[in-house]
């Protein structure tokens, strides 16, 4: 399990240590060095006895080990390594060795010391003691030196149990060692207080695990703990030299000794202390940095909502259904038009409710905080000046804990977008009421070509009536060609009211119906219209239509005069040219949508007025208005399309337009 970096850099155990604490961590190592070779000489010299002495010491090293090994379990419990639990598990076990040391101190409580301990056990308990540490730390240097650190994956709380029943466990089994089998071990002291010269090998041979430790610190990273960890071992290290020419429990070299083990065994938890001092002030700096930041940041976003509800004119509203308390945000003040010293209620939430507007009101109200239910609405409010608002409502009710009934929401003032979208049908209407006039128009300047279009069909129907009438006249009626001429009658006829049919439909004016147009079908029925008028002028019609041209979502007569203004602008080109002329309409389907080209062979289009001509008065005819293509255009962009021209001036003109095949037109 990898630990974030910033947990790394605040621990003792990978906290680097500076210059400065090099210089007193060496500085001090080398007094506890100095300390102990300075007693050897005068290491036999006898004291005045004091049995005080070492109950006081081991309490105060008892004392030390144990906040010690809970400040490093603490380290353990953000590094969670394995290596570290071993380190505080040694000085646990430096910690509870004292127990016992204390109890069987001769002289301490009793002349031969408590559990029923004999001359050795004190000694022995001791070694044991100074014998578990060094392990300890040696064994913590080796796991630190792995490639990767061995992390714990599981529970640190069992980890910690687990460790402490262990070296309980240990420190049982060596006190019992130490009391039921002290006659089997070696004798190192003649009586209470003179050792044999066994205890100095003893005590010498006790130097090794010290100086392993101190070689495997040494060469490892120089953080905090190694540095302080590499003192404490020179401390032992220290007073095994001292002990070297001891000559008993009162000599020089056992009360420096003491001196020393009891300096070791606080250095580290001095270190810890003023170490988790120093975090504690740096996290109270942190803290107060981050509250402040925090603050600020609160701050510049409340700033920034209420700079973008007033932009949006949105507010914020929240109530509680169980107390009735209501919140408001300064927008939704302004929006109900209330100072912002007062308290908003229900009453003046009505009082501003258009009267038209109260009953949904008091219903929608009535089922979010009784049902719960979420709302979706749109209300007016009456001003006292009369000024009408309307209001989009959009409330959640939650429900933060059982039997509470919490409501959020927001008020937008959608005033300016409801008389936006009322002047948007005003100009439609006008634009449809425009393109209306302008068909008419249209439809006045074909009068002659039209009655000559009617007058056809007619004149063959009657032609077709008389021959009729001819052919039943005779003495032996021919009811086979007089049916004939009957049928050519009925089709004559046919065909005259599908042309009055179609001019019928150009002069109405009605609501626009969108439907399936083909747009094939509707270039043909045009070109019927407009056919006499090419013909007056010699200008012949020419088609290209694609097959199985996708239909299109339309008002077929917005189609049918956008198709006619086309039409005869390219037959008007071409009046003036020489030898006729030639107007092409083309119809073809690419990407998802339909291309129409209407191109004629007149008088051309200057590229410069390639676009003036789709503005609204701009014309090229002595006669025009300046008003077709405009509407043109706008018809076509409502469907989701595009009409532009392209030409050159003398060589024709051609006009394009494109239609979606597939999504309805947005009108």
């Amino acid at each position: 399990m990898n630990q974030p970096a910033d947990q790394h850099d605040v621990v003792l155990a990978n906290l680097p240590a500076g210059q400065t604490e090099r210089r007193i961590a060496f500085a001090i190592a080398l007094a506890l060095l100095g300390t102990g070779a300075i007693v050897v000489p005068f290491g036999r010299v006898e004291l005045p006895r004091s049995d005080a002495w070492a109950p006081i010491t081991d309490t105060f090293i008892f004392i030390a080990d144990l906040l010690t090994w809970f400040l490093l379990i603490s380290q353990f419990n953000i590094l969670r390594t394995r290596s570290l639990l071993v380190l505080a598990s040694g000085y646990l076990f430096a910690a509870v060795m004292n127990v016992p040391h204390l109890l069987t101190f001769p002289g301490a409580f009793t002349p031969t010391g408590l559990l029923g301990a004999g001359l050795q056990t004190t000694v022995w308990l001791a070694i044991f003691w100074m014998s578990g540490y060094p392990l300890a730390v040696i064994f913590y240097a080796v796991m630190k030196k792995e490639p990767g650190p061995l992390v714990l994956h599981g529970s640190t709380r069992t980890a910690v149990t687990a460790s402490v029943a262990v070296v309980v466990a240990i420190a049982l089994a060596l006190t019992w060692i130490a009391i039921a089998g002290e006659p089997y071990l070696p004798k190192l002291f003649l009586n209470r207080s003179e050792s044999t010269v066994s205890l100095r090998y003893v005590g010498a041979l006790l130097l090794l695990p010290c100086a392993v430790a101190l070689l495997l610190i040494w060469f490892r990273e120089r953080s905090v703990l190694h540095l302080w960890l590499m003192v404490v071992m020179c401390g032992w290290i220290g007073q095994g030299i001292a002990q070297i020419n001891t000559s008993g429990r009162f000599s020089l070299a056992m009360y420096a000794a003491r001196s020393l083990f009891l300096i070791s065994s606080t250095v580290v938890l001095i270190v810890l202390l003023k170490e988790t001092m120093t975090l504690y002030g740096r996290l109270a700096v942190s803290i107060v940095a981050l509250r402040r930041l925090t603050a600020e940041k609160l701050q510049r976003s409340e700033a920034y909502l209420s700079e973008a509800q007033r932009l949006s004119h949105t507010g914020s509203l929240g109530w509680s259904a169980l107390g009735g308390e209501i919140y408001w945000s300064e927008e939704t003040y302004k929006i109900f038009e209330y100072d912002r010293a007062v308290k908003p209620t229900l009453e003046l939430i009505l009082q501003r409710i258009h009267p038209d507007d109260r009953d949904v009101a008091h219903q929608t109200i009535h089922r979010a905080t009784t049902e719960g239910a979420d709302v979706d609405i749109e209300q007016r409010l009456l001003m006292p000046d009369g000024r009408v608002k309307h209001l989009h409502v959009l409330t959640r009710a939650l429900r933060t804990s059982p039997g509470s009934l919490e409501i959020v929401g927001a008020v937008t003032d959608v005033t300016e977008r409801k008389r936006a979208d009322e002047e948007r049908e005003r100009l439609r209407q006008v634009q449809a009421d425009l393109a209306h006039i302008s068909r008419v128009t249209t439809m006045g300047e074909l009068t002659a070509s039209l009655a000559h279009e009617i007058k056809q069909p007619i004149s063959a129907a009657v032609t077709n009536a008389k021959t009729c009438l001819r052919w039943l006249g005779r003495d032996q009626p021919d009811v086979a060609e007089a049916s004939e001429a009957a049928a050519r009658i009925v089709k004559d006829v046919t065909r005259a009211t599908d042309i009055i049919g179609r001019i019928s439909t150009l002069f109405k004016k009605g609501v626009l119906q969108h439907e399936l147009v083909d747009v094939n079908e509707l270039i043909r029925e045009m070109i019927v219209l407009v056919r006499s008028e090419a013909e007056r002028y010699s200008v012949s019609i020419c088609i290209e239509l694609a097959e199985d041209l996708p239909k299109v979502m339309a008002d077929r007569v917005q189609l049918q005069q956008v198709f006619m203004n086309l039409m005869l602008n390219g037959i008007d080109a071409m009046k003036e040219t020489t030898g006729g002329g030639e107007l092409s309409i083309k119809s073809e389907a690419a990407d998802d949508q339909l291309l129409i080209s209407v191109s004629d062979t007149g008088v051309g289009l200057a590229p410069e007025q390639a676009e003036q001509i789709f503005k609204a008065f701009f014309t090229t005819k002595e006669k025009g208005t300046g008003m077709g293509l405009p509407i043109s255009r706008s018809i076509i962009e409502s469907h989701g399309g595009h009409l532009w021209a392209a030409g050159a001036s003398g060589r024709g003109a051609t006009f394009q337009f494109t239609l979606p095949a597939t999504v309805a037109a947005h009108i």
